[in-house]
């Protein structure tokens, strides 16, 4: 057999009954501790997933307006651009066709000139025929 033997707390003996309390106890408060440090990580986690997708909608937020800054800065420019061009364009635009018409007046001038020149020699000719005869 062996050396060791089994003790009980006797019905009065306090003193084991007191530390199986105390020992449960802290069984308890370390699997307490262990199941509230692994719920504060999951939160932590959670919460920096939480922090980041404030930070992305945030820069997208910022992003936004800063290209509907850019887009009505850009819009000014080119109503400014318009206003600028558009009325020299239209005065080139009425000097070429006054260029276009006056040029046009004198060609016509030019083939009315050539063509009473050209019916007047032809007016000139004798009509005269040449038959050749075959031998």
């Amino acid at each position: 057999m062996s050396n060791y033997r089994l003790v009980r707390p006797e019905k009065g003996n306090i003193f084991y009954k007191t530390l199986a309390v105390i020992s449960t106890i802290g069984v308890l408060a370390i699997a307490g501790i262990q199941v509230s440090i692994s719920l504060k990580k999951t939160n932590s986690t959670e919460d920096q997933i939480r922090k980041i997708m404030l930070e992305i909608n945030n820069t997208r937020l910022e992003t936004l307006a800063e290209v509907e800054k850019v887009r009505v800065e850009v819009l000014k420019d080119l109503n400014v651009l318009k206003k600028q061009t558009l009325p020299s364009l239209k005065n080139y635009s009425s000097n070429s066709l006054k260029k276009l018409e006056s040029e046009q007046t004198r060609v016509l001038n030019e083939v009315k000139i050539i063509r009473a020149d050209v019916l007047r020699e032809l007016r000139g000719f004798e009509c005269r025929t040449l038959v050749i005869e075959a031998d």
